[in-house]
């Protein structure tokens, strides 16, 4: 399967993913951020800051080649959206917090996200000695109709007919979780050849990169004195990540040129949801 086919599945995907997560929000899910700032704030910490700075460090100890680093930047820059939501109500933790952050991270990431984006093509695609530059506009509407209209949509049928809403959350969920399990291994496949060649060293460092992340995001939790699900959610929060959002960006523009983009979101999906459904279990557990 072609990039060109790749990138069409990508697009149908997170725009169901997106509109399942907007069937789930509410206007108060937005202004429980100012009711809350605290956990809100180490949240986005973890997922917004954090994260990215890991992956840089992880990109350099490693010494990846510029596609894949990019791949590993871009996976950073996109949180996670309806599985962390998933991952956290099977741990026990706080599904308010989590779809709060979610409903934040929706929106602001169209503007964080091209800007990390151009960071690390700047970085790694033109120090590497591409000649083409990233259209930020691009990217920025791209995500404007991938995210905030389907999002938007989600949230206009809740607000009016919360009955369709509620029926149709959990059938597009399935669905979209289906669509990512399919374009994972069909990524994977497309690209078995570099994929085992960069094994090593992207695979590690994926693994490396969520790990951590969760580790942070959980002692972060615990010295603010959180309670025990605000600490479950906010160490889900920090290493579930948006793995459709960043392997479909992974197509559009000079990124196109670099397939290999594609490994690291695929792989990081396939490692989080072993890692997020052990710690959910273990974290439920103690619960």
């Amino acid at each position: 399967m072609g990039i060109d086919q790749i990138k069409i599945l990508l697009g149908i995907a997170i725009i169901i993913i997106m509109l399942g997560m907007g069937l789930s929000l509410e206007l108060k899910d937005f202004s429980r951020i100012i009711k809350r700032p605290k956990s809100v704030i180490i949240g986005l910490l973890a997922q917004m800051v954090i994260l990215p700075l890991i992956a840089f460090l992880l990109v350099k100890i490693f010494h990846l080649e510029a596609g894949l680093a990019v791949g590993i930047m871009l996976i950073a820059a996109c949180p996670g959206g309806a599985v962390s939501n998933m991952f956290t109500f099977l741990a026990k933790g706080d599904v308010a917090l989590s779809v709060s952050l979610t409903a934040f991270t929706s929106f602001v990431t169209i503007f964080t996200v091209p800007f990390f984006i151009d960071f690390s093509v700047q970085s790694f695609l033109i120090a590497d000695g591409a000649d083409n530059i990233v259209d930020r506009m691009e990217f920025i509407k791209v995500l404007l109709l991938l995210i905030a209209v389907p999002v938007t949509i989600g949230m206009v049928i809740r607000r009016f007919n919360e009955n369709i809403a509620s029926k149709s959350e959990k059938p597009v969920k399935y669905v979209s979780v289906v669509f990512l399990a399919v374009i994972v291994a069909v990524a994977v496949l497309t690209n078995k050849d570099k994929l085992l060649e960069a094994l090593p060293k992207v695979g590690t460092a994926a693994i490396l990169l969520n790990v951590s992340t969760m580790a942070i995001g959980f002692s972060l939790a615990k010295l603010s004195k959180l309670s025990s699900a605000s600490v479950a959610t906010i160490t889900i929060e920090g290493g579930i990540q948006n793995g459709t959002l960043a392997m479909t960006l992974g197509t559009i523009g000079i990124l196109g040129d670099y397939p290999e983009i594609l490994l690291p979101a695929a792989l990081y999906s396939v490692w989080m949801f072993f890692s997020g459904g052990i710690f959910s279990y273990l974290i439920s557990k103690k619960h």
